[in-house]
């Protein structure tokens, strides 16, 4: 059975609201937290680095696969990076900086 274009766009709607928004608050907090006058450097660095893993991630994984003759140790390396993220937001957040010491390290403050 194959989905009507209203079906599609409703999923689409739904992913672009959810799923990809992800990008939008990770270049704005990344640029709040930069030091003054660097948020265009600081930010394009995490561009960059985000981009070579999209790069390198499905060649390294073909890779493994030819390698190997199987998906489990491809699948395997691209869990290790789940698996940390996972242990890490089980540990307690650091405290939260508020008032002059937050904005002391922001770009909004000036040298």
């Amino acid at each position: 059975m194959a989905w009507s274009m209203v079906a599609m766009g409703l999923v689409g709607a739904a992913l672009s609201a959810t799923a990809m928004s992800w990008h939008g608050i990770l270049l704005s907090e990344t640029a709040r937290l930069a030091p003054f006058g660097s948020a265009g450097a600081v930010t394009g660095g995490v561009l960059s680095f985000g981009q070579i893993g999209a790069l390198l991630g499905p060649s390294v994984f073909s890779l493994l696969l030819h390698l190997t003759g199987g998906y489990g140790i491809g699948w395997l390396l691209c869990a290790v990076p789940a698996l940390w993220v996972g242990v890490s937001l089980l540990r307690p957040p650091p405290p939260v900086e508020r008032g002059a010491a937050l904005i002391s390290r922001t770009a909004l403050d000036g040298p």
